[in-house]
C-alpha cells in the first residue's frame, strides 16, 4: 500500500450537461435488439446522459418501455427519450431526486404509469406501494 495521498477532484459544476462534454459519451448500441424485456418497464435514473442514455437506449431497443430519472438536465433527458420513441417505445423524462418523497407526492399517476401496466388496476399512490403493483 502507498503512502501517497492523491489529491481530491473538485468539480463543482455537477451535474453536467452532456452537450458540454468533450468527447462526448459513445452510447450508441451496436447490435439489433432480441425482444428479451419486450413490454417490460424499466426505470432508469441518470439516463439522460452517458451510461445511463446507453441502458435507456438499450432497453428500449429489447422492448421495454422507458422511465427516465434525472435532477435538471433537461435537454439531454428529451434527447435520450427521443431516442428510446425511436426505437419504437414509451418513454417519459422525470426531473427529481430519487432520493426524495417530494418526487413522488407532487404526481403519483406517473408512478402508477411507472409501475404497472396502463390495463391492470392498481394502487399506487406511494413509493411503498409499489412492491404491491
Amino acid at each position: 500500500m502507498s503512502d501517497i495521498v492523491e489529491p481530491m477532484i473538485n468539480e463543482d459544476s455537477l451535474p453536467g450537461r452532456e452537450s458540454k462534454l468533450k468527447p462526448k459519451p459513445d452510447w450508441q448500441p451496436r447490435y439489433p435488439g432480441s425482444g428479451r424485456l419486450k413490454d417490460k418497464v424499466a426505470i432508469v435514473t441518470g439516463g439522460d446522459s452517458g451510461i445511463g442514455r446507453a441502458v435507456a437506449a438499450l432497453f428500449a431497443r429489447e422492448g421495454a418501455d422507458v422511465a427516465i430519472v434525472y435532477l435538471c438536465e433537461h435537454e439531454d433527458a428529451e434527447k435520450t427519450k427521443r431516442i428510446v420513441e425511436q426505437e419504437g417505445r414509451r418513454a417519459i423524462a422525470i426531473a427529481g431526486d430519487v432520493g426524495a418523497r417530494a418526487l413522488f407526492d407532487a404526481d403519483p399517476g406517473r408512478v402508477r404509469w411507472i409501475a404497472v401496466d396502463e390495463d391492470a388496476p392498481a394502487d399506487v399512490d406511494a413509493p411503498e406501494d409499489l412492491e404491491r403493483a
